[in-house]
């Protein structure tokens, strides 16, 4: 057997077929990196609408709470007065208990944040897992203060989606 090529490859070649490669591969990569960032932005949406739909149903627990105090109230009285001021002193220490307005509050604020950092044009990764981390930490207590059984699958959708927003953002670090 006889080989024809040349003994040294052509490096005028070689350094074409690279850049060809080099170009191929950043060009996949912007295209990974949109659809990831779709996604992302997806589920970032979902998470959104459903802890705005958890403050509503937090905030007409409140009043559900404090109409079922006072219908067992009056029972346990049997006809006797009832001290209103003594029903909503009970209702402020289990609407207290319950609050979730400042957890909400710093997830609305973390978000933000995180929609900043997708904007930026930077390594961020790192910065949006601790973000992430800290979502979650938020949405722990949204879930262990709330006694509402419906608000617990909210919550565990909500962890799903932050779970899947973080093993997107381990694609690109």
């Amino acid at each position: 057997l006889k080989l024809n090529e040349p003994k040294a490859p052509n490096k005028k070649v070689i350094i074409k077929n690279v850049e060809i490669a080099l170009k191929q591969l950043d060009g996949m990569r912007k295209t990974e990196g949109a659809k990831i960032l779709e996604d992302i932005m997806t589920r970032i949406n979902k998470i959104t609408t459903t802890i705005g739909f958890l403050s509503k149903k937090v905030n007409s627990y409140k009043i559900e709470k404090h109409n079922t105090l006072k219908t067992k109230i009056e029972e346990l009285l049997l006809g006797q007065n009832l001290d209103e001021s003594r029903l909503i002193q009970e209702v402020a220490y289990f609407s207290e208990k319950m609050d979730v307005t400042e957890e909400i509050v710093r997830c609305n604020s973390h978000f933000t944040q995180l929609l900043s950092y997708l904007d930026v044009n930077e390594p961020v990764g790192k910065r949006i897992n601790f973000l992430l981390q800290e979502i979650g930490r938020e949405i722990n207590t949204i879930g262990s203060k709330s006694p509402q059984a419906d608000l617990t699958i909210d919550i565990v959708e909500i962890k799903d989606e932050l779970e899947k927003i973080r093993e997107q953002i381990q694609n690109i670090l």
